[in-house]
């Protein structure tokens, strides 16, 4: 269950930051599931992570302070015990609402499923899963990270992005839709907000008000906030370009 105090704390969020989290969330639950499978079917796909580089990634995430606030909102989300940790509970939970109708698993399948995302998010291997160890995974697990050429990759998350959030699948995403959505993990929003939350999208994405959000939109709206693809990834890029 979701503690009333966590609740009670992401009221207190602009609708931005409530926004931004939402999707956050999501993006990070279809990283560490798309790294989960590995060519050979069933197979565990986690990845090693040095220590330097885990080093290296918190130092790029601290050094952009709106990235950092991005992936805290979306860590606070989910830890829903407000524990300053990361559960098993909290990943079968997330899972459960937000991809159970799309797995079609046991409620026991659907544990141990969890547990391996849980371990996915343990990069480090400490048995513990902190705000850090989230960051390096959103990080490691991302389409961009060995490929950032690749857009092939970067299409597929935004894709499955949308199918998560267009609830009715229809094709576009309405405020009905993100209300459900956040509801899904166990925080209430009014239909006001999320409607405010639909327009501050769609005036990034086309400079004009819209009640619903096409995937062209959403791309564009994840492209300004540097959801997807970072600014370091992005500078890595023109290097490599430099370099070829």
């Amino acid at each position: 269950m979701i503690s009333t105090e966590a609740k009670e704390r992401i009221k207190g969020w602009s609708v931005e930051k409530r926004l931004i989290g939402l999707i956050c969330v999501v993006l990070a639950l279809i990283r560490v599931q798309k790294a989960s499978m590995s060519a050979e079917l069933g197979a565990m796909n986690k990845r090693t992570l040095e220590p330097e580089r885990a080093v290296e990634i918190l130092t790029e995430i601290k050094l952009n302070p709106s990235r950092e606030s991005r992936l805290r909102a979306a860590f606070d989300l989910l830890d829903n015990q407000r524990n300053g940790m990361l559960g098993k509970e909290d990943i079968r939970l997330s899972v459960a609402a937000l991809f159970g109708g799309q797995l079609n698993v046991e409620e026991e399948e659907l544990v141990t499923y969890s547990h391996s995302l849980w371990n996915m998010f343990d990069v480090l291997n400490t048995g513990v899963v902190g705000f850090e160890d989230f960051c390096i995974a959103f990080e490691t697990y991302g389409a961009s990270c060995d490929e950032p050429l690749d857009q092939q990759a970067q299409d597929g998350e935004l894709s499955l992005l949308f199918k998560v959030l267009d609830t009715k699948c229809c094709g576009a995403i309405d405020h009905v839709d993100l209300q459900l959505t956040l509801a899904r993990i166990g925080y209430e929003a009014s239909g006001e907000e999320c409607r405010n939350m639909i327009s501050i999208m769609s005036k990034v994405s086309n400079r004009r008000h819209s009640d619903h959000l096409t995937v062209e939109m959403l791309r564009e709206f994840t492209d300004n906030y540097e959801i997807i693809v970072n600014s370091s990834t992005r500078h890595q890029q023109d290097r490599d370009s430099l370099l070829s």
